[in-house]
């Protein structure tokens, strides 16, 4: 599989004139060598264009970077100082990629859309080969419900997660080596899951899971007790696990201390409790649909497992890493690392939807899932709307760069209502 296949000159042509056109022809033949490298353009795009908040209390991430970005470019400091921070207790610097790369582009531009640009060039490309790994492997007419998985798979970390880009730039380098090292066995994968440390410090965790992992029995049946079991634990120790993390070096230790802290627990317990009710209700189906689904896996595991032994090393992983996730979301902001576990559920279940003794034997559980599967799919879309503009549907690069569009496509759709 080629890591981005060359373009066409109409193809290019068709996306300068309007991306979100081409991607759409695009994704229509997704089998096609193109079509990758077109949704990475679009990522790309889509950076440029990125709807970037006022930088006010209660803020997103996204807006804290902007701000930072244009104060470095105006008070920029040698590269000599910057290699000084990095790990410096005394800065706050954790990791390495955020850093360097807002250094860069500081040194010769104060426009925040060209940092968000570059910041989707690094996490689209992993996000595109990502998807493709996944879907290459489909050898089979997609049906409805063989799309919605697809479609459900593509926003676990969607490209508008540039928002909060160290954390989900690093989950989506970790998912890559993950799906190297499982699925082609690449050693080489273990190696990129292990490089997304660099670009968020918390990835310690899940790289120390992957290669403890390493040296456990292949047991699907432990890993799926483990996973129920810790489905079940509804509180956990916050003084421990700090006392647990105290091995660290000097310069973590005040996010250590910050996501333990109780009262940083009670005010995101608080904060929680002020969503609405449709967001409840997504977070809830989320979580019991991926339960539901890796129960389905489970019991008739007998029926895919010996047509992919590939599937079974990587599912034993997914249900380890998910039960670790699943402890570390009782810890404030813990509930991130979901996410890596659910990139690799929705993986092989779009994988297994393809063989079909599996897929005839489940009618009556994806009757019930589809519904399901579309709440999820519109809520997290919806949840998009905060950082999409009417550029990102009608504008192309140039006009994107010349006329930034600010205004998030949920606040054009509230005006309309």
């Amino acid at each position: 599989m080629k890591t981005n296949p060359k373009l066409k000159f109409a193809s290019i042509l068709f996306f300068l004139v309007w991306p979100l056109g081409a991607l759409i022809n695009s994704l229509h033949k997704f089998r096609e060598p193109q079509a990758k490298s077109i949704f990475w353009l679009f990522c790309i795009f889509f950076g440029l264009a990125f709807v970037i908040p006022k930088d006010v209390e209660s803020a997103a991430d996204s807006a804290r970077y902007a701000s930072n970005f244009i104060y470095l470019h105006y008070h920029h400091y040698s590269f000599s100082y910057l290699l000084s921070s990095l790990y410096n207790p005394d800065v706050g610097y954790t990791d390495m990629f955020y850093p360097i790369l807002v250094w860069i582009v500081s040194s010769f531009t104060a426009n925040p859309h060209i940092l968000f640009a570059f910041f989707a060039v690094i996490f689209g490309f992993f996000y595109t080969q990502n998807l493709w790994i996944i879907y290459s492997q489909i050898n089979r007419t997609i049906s409805f419900i063989l799309f919605l998985f697809m479609f459900s798979y593509a926003l676990v970390n969607p490209i508008w997660n540039i928002n909060g880009v160290r954390m989900w730039t690093a989950a989506q380098i970790f998912l890559f080596g993950n799906l190297q090292y499982f699925i082609f066995k690449n050693k080489k994968g273990l190696l990129y899951s292990s490089l997304s440390v660099l670009f968020h410090f918390s990835f310690i965790f899940p790289t120390a899971l992957l290669f403890l992992y390493l040296f456990l029995p292949n047991k699907i049946s432990i890993y799926f007790i483990f996973y129920l079991l810790v489905t079940l634990v509804k509180e956990i120790n916050l003084l421990t696990v700090r006392e647990s993390l105290s091995f660290l070096p000097q310069i973590f230790q005040p996010k250590v201390i910050t996501y333990t802290d109780e009262s940083y627990a009670q005010r995101i317990i608080e904060s929680s409790s002020k969503f609405h009710l449709h967001v409840i209700l997504a977070q809830n189906i989320s979580r019991w649909f991926m339960f539901l689904w890796v129960l389905i896996l489970y019991i008739y595991r007998k029926l895919w497992i010996p047509q992919s032994k590939k599937l079974e090393s990587i599912f034993s992983f997914a249900l380890f890493l998910g039960g670790w996730a699943q402890l570390a979301s009782l810890i404030p902001s813990g509930g991130r690392f979901l996410v890596l576990a659910d990139g690799l559920f929705y993986g092989i279940f779009i994988l297994v939807l393809t063989q079909r003794t599996f897929y005839t034997k489940t009618k009556t559980i994806r009757l019930i899932s589809t519904p399901l599967l579309l709440y999820i799919i519109i809520f997290k879309i919806r949840m998009g709307f905060d950082f999409i503009g009417i550029s990102v549907i009608f504008s192309n690069p140039i006009l994107a760069l010349l006329l930034p569009d600010q205004t998030p496509l949920i606040s054009f759709i509230k005006h309309l209502l």
